[in-house]
């Protein structure tokens, strides 16, 4: 969704970049020609990896199921759980609804 989302502004931006470009490519200095051919093919390339190759690559490498963050809240809920159950009910007290309550 990010690449939807973006993908217009991204696209809009290289647009412009590269037709700013067009005019150095006429230039008759030598270095300017060579200045709007670089920077119109970096943005061509940039462009190619920002909207097909970094989103393929963060869907193969990014987050499991459960990042890191999820699995950390869930870690500290279980210990804040078990530390006012003990502290409410006694272990020895414990019933499997009192137990299920809290789950």
């Amino acid at each position: 969704t990010a690449v939807l989302r973006l993908g217009g502004a991204t696209i809009s931006s290289a647009a412009s970049t590269v037709g700013s470009c067009v005019f150095l490519l006429f230039c008759t200095l030598n270095i300017f020609g060579k200045l709007g051919y670089v920077v119109t093919a970096v943005t061509l390339i940039s462009l190619l990896f920002a909207l097909v190759v970094l989103p393929a690559v963060l869907i193969l490498c990014g987050p499991g199921p459960r990042p890191w963050y999820k699995r950390e809240v869930a870690r500290l809920w279980n210990v804040a759980r078990t530390k006012v159950m003990d502290a409410l009910v006694p272990p020895h007290q414990r019933s499997r609804r009192t137990v299920a309550l809290l789950d």
